[in-house]
């Protein structure tokens, strides 16, 4: 058990530069945001605050997380669990995500606002700007925030 956890936390460690460029760490409306979310995470992890994470410090802070999600307290985490804590999650992004459509901060978000979000959206998928968004501009996005990583929307698998 211990090494499927070891070898798991090894693979989310690897997978941080990846997750990173795909949630906008490299670029993008939300660069700075996640930035400051890994960051925090990372500050968190990091117990003795020398700015690296050993495999004892990963291990303890997932470990915090896994008792987290643990809501029984029963040592283990089941199905249930897990779903409430995704579901706690996905609440808190799509707060995050209200409150940057929410222009005027009046913690409302009016039809217009969220209009207008989205004819920013199309601003930045109309890359030869003449004011249209093309069928081929749409197939070719290269990612829902410009990112080199984002697939086409021919095979359904583009990120959101």
């Amino acid at each position: 058990m211990k090494k499927v956890f070891a070898a798991a936390l090894l693979g989310t460690v690897l997978a941080m530069p990846a997750l990173a460029d795909s949630h906008g760490m490299r670029g993008g409306p939300r660069a700075a945001e996640h930035k400051a979310m890994m960051l925090e995470r990372f500050r968190n992890a990091d117990a003795n605050g020398d700015q690296k994470l050993t495999r004892a410090e990963m291990y303890q802070a997932r470990g915090k997380r896994a008792s987290e999600i643990d809501a029984n307290n029963d040592g283990t985490i089941d199905a249930s669990e897990m779903d409430a804590a995704r579901r706690e999650q996905r609440l808190k992004r799509i707060e995050r995500f209200l409150s940057r459509l929410d222009t005027d901060g009046d913690g409302i978000v009016t039809t217009e606002e969220y209009a207008r979000a989205g004819a920013h959206r199309m601003q930045r998928m109309d890359s030869d700007r003449d004011g249209v968004v093309s069928l081929e501009e749409v197939t070719e996005m290269r990612g829902p925030h410009g990112s080199k990583h984002g697939r086409s929307c021919d095979n359904r698998s583009y990120r959101h």
